[in-house]
């Protein structure tokens, strides 16, 4: 078999994924195995398909392995307790840092256990501690698990850094000894800090800083979302082009001399790792640089893609979350596509010269390569892209050496490395005007749903066929693509007419409301938005992408409170909207007003409702109206009453949506003989003891309560109301302690499925 690294790679990296759907551990699984193992010797014609099981099994059993494991620190959850460690990894100016723990005090008693931990702090800090041993005092918890469908999981991503636990400080002490590297290494990034500080404005300082160390803490907000919406982010992360642009200036002041060339690129290499907060891309291209200079020394011929593949191998065996890791997926697909492609694309650029025709085919093919994981994480493409790609690379090779020459120059001659700052000030601001520029420019990004798991494998397989031109004799290269691509689209086709069940998914999104319901015949209606945080105001709207959504067809607001409106206007002005409800006396803050301004550029439908008024979505799905009244009007600064009630029906299942209101609100729906009956009630209020009446209870007769509440300070849910609706026979979810709460109903069945488990 050739490239038998890459096979074993793949096949270990699908065990691993397989993880998150079937667990292969057990006794008969393990007596299985070794079955295998035998088998492997003797049978000779089907060997390569029992090692493929084999390394199959043995990714699944890694990852489960991983993911079942809390680490020693996570027994102390909810514990106040002190902590010395060493600071091994820190940003310049956060409010967070990675401690390698020696001991732990809890309840007087000393345990030594060393492991990584991810320490908190109240705010974020520029005193340097990287390489300092500290003593904390605060309270551990274990890192949270996903709350939210197809949410980015800030749990695996800890994982990838082998982090299980968090601590969040409520006092430090620095003592003064220090590890002598890590040492070196702070004092290494405050130095490149204070160059670019002396000699360079803020806004291009923190670029080339960010640049160097790939610290983006310091980064301008709207630079860094200038470089996502065009595609070109990764130039921030530090990459094989930075570790090639030091070799080469390794290799320029050494003149060709080997021995001094391999042990200064040696500790360079080291410190620059450490320096990069231990980057997977400069790993990876060192490894790379070392086995190609091994091959050389011992006159072994080079493969780059077996060379990857054996890296890669080594990094998912150690820790198979980095596959979780997006930095990981990018720096590996990136190289394995420009091996695989670049050749291919370049006898297409036959017309370019040779060296544009070469800088073309290997950025084309990296964007070709990672295309699909760009899309399935950012959501979000430009059609100028390439262009940009192709000058800020460009750009970067030439602002690297400059930034690199001026550190040194500044050593020796401050005043005389202000003519290089002359340069490099202009770089930057040369890659930060190109990219406002091309996003002023017409459909210069496009925001895009997840692509599927179909998707992406039909991708890929379209793309090997193409590298290593598998096809039958009889059948040519374009003909298999149309057929690989015919049948991707009549896979999709079934899929749309296969009846889906019909499915409520109740979100998380702290101390607020908000739920998406899909319909069989794939219509999304969305009630309520939740709130938004302060510069994170895309989270509805980037949830609802993950989950394949691009379309809104009905927003149900129940009223302007900003703990329900909040997420909807992000979601409003990206996605098209063709139907906005609400109820009669919604207030009309300026939330409420720049829903109706997006949903009137859609050109939506725009109706309000109030009670006896109901609506049909399709077949067997509406909804009935019963609260507001025409006849009741609260008082103006009484939003929470005048919430937009609704009873959705399905098939005879019965969804009670309350919004806010509290008890003189449902008095007065009992009062008006309202028929409130529902298998399940959304809770009204986040279950507040100012609603969730007895009486109210009694007429809802239900089954199932859904509390829509985070960490907040009003006491949500009150104990009392609590054990109201369990003395009433409910079984109560709360998004905060299940995260999102998923309910389907297919025909006469009911599904209810939580994130956290």
């Amino acid at each position: 078999m050739r490239r038998p690294m890459l096979f074993i790679f793949l096949t270990y990296a699908l065990g691993i994924y397989s993880g998150e759907y079937i667990e292969l551990i057990n006794e008969k699984i393990i007596l299985f195995m070794l079955i295998l193992c035998m088998l492997a010797f003797f049978i000779k014609k089907k060997k390569y398909i029992v090692l493929t099981l084999i390394v199959f099994v043995l990714g699944n059993l890694n990852y489960i392995g991983h993911k079942y494991y809390d680490g020693e620190l996570g027994n102390f959850e909810n514990d106040k307790i002190t902590l010395k460690g060493l600071v091994v990894q820190q940003y310049i100016y956060d409010d967070k840092f990675i401690l390698k723990s020696e001991y732990i005090i809890d309840k007087k008693k000393k345990y030594f256990i060393k492991e990584n931990i991810l320490v908190k702090l109240k705010e974020k800090r520029r005193e340097s501690i990287l390489g300092k041993e500290i003593i904390v005092e605060g309270i551990i918890v274990k890192s949270p698990a996903k709350r939210n469908p197809k949410e980015f999981d800030y749990r695996a991503y800890l994982k990838s850094k082998k982090i299980n636990s968090i601590l969040y400080a409520r006092s430090i002490e620095v003592i003064n000894k220090a590890n002598v590297l890590l040492d070196w290494a702070s004092q290494t990034k405050n130095y490149v800090y204070e160059v670019l500080e002396n000699t360079l404005p803020p806004l291009e300082g923190n670029l080339c800083y960010g640049l160097i160390t790939g610290d983006k803490s310091l980064l301008n907000e709207e630079i860094y979302d200038n470089f996502r919406s065009l595609g070109i982010s990764h130039i921030l992360a530090i990459s094989g082009l930075h570790v090639g642009i030091i070799y080469i200036f390794v290799y320029r002041i050494t003149f060709k001399k080997k021995f001094i060339q391999r042990l200064l690129a040696g500790i360079v290499f080291l410190m620059y790792i450490i320096v990069t907060a231990y980057s997977i891309s400069i790993i990876r291209a060192v490894c790379m640089l070392i086995i190609l200079d091994a091959a050389s020394e011992i006159e072994r011929p080079y493969d780059s893609l077996c060379a990857l593949s054996f890296i890669g191998f080594i990094f998912i065996l150690v820790n198979p979350y980095v596959l979780y890791n997006s930095g990981f997926l990018l720096s590996f697909f990136t190289v394995m596509w420009i091996i695989l492609l670049h050749s291919k694309v370049e006898k297409l650029l036959y017309f370019f010269n040779e060296t544009i025709r070469k800088i073309i085919s290997v950025t084309l093919s990296a964007q070709l390569g990672i295309l699909p994981i760009i899309l399935y994480n950012y959501n979000e493409i430009s059609i100028y892209s390439l262009v940009m790609n192709l000058l800020g690379i460009w750009i970067l090779s030439i602002l690297m050496p400059v930034i690199l020459l001026n550190l040194c120059l500044y050593l020796v001659m401050p005043k005389a490395s202000t003519i290089l700052a002359f340069f490099i000030l202009w770089g930057s601001r040369i890659i930060i005007n190109l990219a406002k520029v091309f996003l002023k420019m017409p459909f210069s990004s496009f925001l895009l749903a997840s692509p599927s798991k179909i998707f992406i494998i039909t991708y890929y397989v379209i793309l090997l066929i193409i590298v290593y031109e598998i096809w039958p004799v009889k059948i040519g290269k374009r003909s298999m693509c149309i057929i690989i691509i015919g049948l991707f689209f009549i896979t999709n086709l079934m899929g749309s007419l296969v009846k889906k069940p019909f499915t409520m998914t109740f979100f998380h999104v702290g101390q607020g409301d908000c739920t998406l319901i899909t319909t069989p015949h794939k219509k999304n209606i969305l009630i309520d938005g939740g709130p938004v945080s302060e510069g994170d105001d895309e989270r509805l709207l980037y949830l609802l992408l993950k989950n394949g959504i691009r379309k809104i067809d009905i927003i149900i607001l129940s009223h302007s409170h900003k703990d329900h409106i909040g997420g909807l206007l992000r979601v409003a002005d990206k996605m098209t909207v063709d139907n906005l409800i609400f109820g009669v006396y919604a207030n009309e803050i300026k939330e409420f007003n720049q829903l109706l301004y997006y949903c009137n550029v859609d050109e939506a439908n725009i109706f309000n409702m109030s009670r006896g008024q109901s609506i049909t979505v399709e077949e067997n799905l509406s909804f009935k109206c019963i609260n507001p009244s025409v006849d009741t009007v609260y008082k103006e600064d009484d939003e929470n009453n005048n919430s937009l009630s609704l009873i959705l029906d399905y098939n005879d299942f019965k969804c009670l949506f309350t919004g806010d209101i509290e008890s003189s609100g449902e008095e007065n729906i009992l009062k008006n003989n309202q028929i409130i009956k529902a298998d399940l009630i959304k809770v009204p209020h986040h279950g507040s003891n100012t609603s969730s009446t007895r009486n109210f209870l009694n007429e809802v007769n239900g089954k199932i309560a859904i509390i829509q509440v985070g960490k907040n300070f009003y006491g949500h849910p009150s104990k009392e109301i609590l054990k109201r609706y369990d003395d009433y026979g409910y079984k109560v979810f709360r998004t905060d302690k299940f995260g999102a709460i998923i309910i389907k109903v297919n025909d006469d069945e009911l599904n209810i499925r939580t994130m956290v488990r």
